[in-house]
């Protein structure tokens, strides 16, 4: 039999990096906490088995350090204006590195500290203007900041739940969007006496879609239970909101100014 009395074994791996995050709004972008893509810190390498927590030995070996994570990267991109209030912070540093010590017996004590991780980069981007009053990590400087140029061209937003008024169960009869195309005023419908163009189809300058759900009268809040699908028409047919037996609907619309929209004027919900 061979006695292994080395405490000592194979290297750590370094700990995990920040990571990236893009965080983009079609108006004012504030940020009142704190936006982090911290590296990860490292730890204390003593070798002690977690088995026998009431005795200090290194029967577990110890490992020479890894290096601490890099700092991250966070991007905030505002149409409006972006705002880093006071009290905010946006953190990328870097984590720091894992060390050995507090080692059984001290004559093996060996002390070695891994370096730190390198700090990331946030940047803010705007149309109208950036204000940074928080605390940055590394410090803001002029680099962090500038004008807003990266821009999607499909882009879509969601409306919150609106309550027809009406007496009794609404009956949706139709929509009427009226959307600004290559210069022309264009109309969509699913009323065919309206117009023959659908706000439908996914690869289109426009996708209109239209969820309902049934108003809890105790808490005015819609039941989660009673939400349907996502429909494609209010009017009568396999895909209309009347389906679901409605008292409230929200709207999902997307627009692609890659092909021409250059702004949604007008959309109008009929019912009775």
């Amino acid at each position: 039999t061979v006695a292994f009395t080395d405490v000592f074994v194979a290297g750590s791996a370094g700990s995990g990096g920040g990571g990236a995050l893009a965080l983009r709004a079609g108006g004012d972008l504030i940020v009142t906490g704190e936006l982090s893509a911290r590296g990860g810190a490292g730890v204390l390498i003593n070798g002690d088995n977690p088995s026998t927590p009431t005795i200090q030995e290194s029967t577990y070996g110890v490992s020479s350090p890894g290096g601490g994570g890099s700092g991250g990267s966070l991007l905030l991109q505002s149409a409006g204006r972006a705002r880093v209030l006071p009290g905010a912070a946006v953190i990328t540093s870097g984590g720091l590195g894992s060390r050995t010590g507090a080692i059984t017996p001290a004559i093996s004590n060996a002390v070695q500290q891994a370096g730190a991780g390198s700090t990331g980069f946030y940047r803010l981007e705007s149309e109208l203007g950036n204000t940074f009053l928080g605390v940055g990590v590394p410090a803001m400087s002029q680099n962090a900041n500038g004008a807003l140029f990266d821009r999607d061209a499909r882009t879509g937003s969601r409306s919150t739940w609106l309550l027809p008024s009406s007496p009794a169960l609404p009956v949706y009869l139709r929509y009427e969007l009226l959307v600004d195309i290559g210069g022309n005023t264009v109309l969509f419908s699913d009323d065919p006496n309206v117009s023959t163009l659908l706000a439908d189809d996914p690869n289109g300058p426009v996708q209109l879609r239209f969820q309902g759900g049934r108003l809890d009268p105790l808490t005015g809040q819609v039941l989660a239970a009673t939400v349907g699908p996502w429909r494609t028409t209010l009017r009568s047919g396999a895909q209309s909101l009347n389906r679901d037996l409605a008292t409230a609907l929200r709207f999902d619309l997307v627009v692609d100014k890659g092909l021409g929209v250059t702004a949604v004027r007008e959309l109008r919900i009929v019912w009775r």
